[in-house]
């Protein structure tokens, strides 16, 4: 009997993929698995968008501000509230703001005196400054110019 070499390989090859082959009861585990695994997958994503509502509503729900007294949260304006805030400056001219309660980050570029306060005082129970003036955290842009939030937004969308 002769065999050509491309007849050989054909030959082998036919053989590795049916040794290769799962029997039907390894099959069926082996698709179990991956379900399982894809199911839990998808309950990880689940539980990530929660605990990210969460976190979104507990800073868009926080005032920032706390009566002095009891430690309770006030309404933000209140007279006798004070702030929940701390922060620092860093070298580079930026400084960053930290709710104590929300955890909140406010990265902003301040004015030359408030720079040389911070640097002296602290921030501890500094107001948020304005929107206008801080820093996007994703891209370290002005947040009047950041698309990060669109792009973010977009991505929602898509999935």
């Amino acid at each position: 009997m002769n065999i050509s070499p491309e007849q050989l390989q054909e030959i082998l090859k036919t053989v590795l993929q049916q040794a290769n082959q799962l029997n039907p009861i390894e099959q069926r585990k082996l698709d179990e698995e991956l379900a399982r695994e894809h199911r839990r997958n998808l309950l990880m994503v689940e539980l990530g968008k929660q605990e990210e509502l969460k976190e979104l509503r507990k800073r868009n729900g926080c005032t920032h501000m706390r009566d002095p007294k009891t430690g309770d949260n006030v309404a933000r304006g209140t007279p006798y509230g004070e702030w929940t805030t701390g922060g620092q400056a860093y070298q580079n001219g930026l400084a960053s703001l930290i709710c104590t309660r929300c955890s909140t980050v406010w990265l902003f570029k301040p004015e030359a005196e408030y720079y040389n306060y911070i640097l002296q005082n602290g921030m501890m129970k500094q107001p948020p400054p304005a929107e206008e003036f801080c820093y996007c955290m994703g891209c370290l842009e002005l947040k009047t110019k950041c698309i990060c939030d669109r792009l973010r937004e977009e991505q929602k969308y898509k999935q």
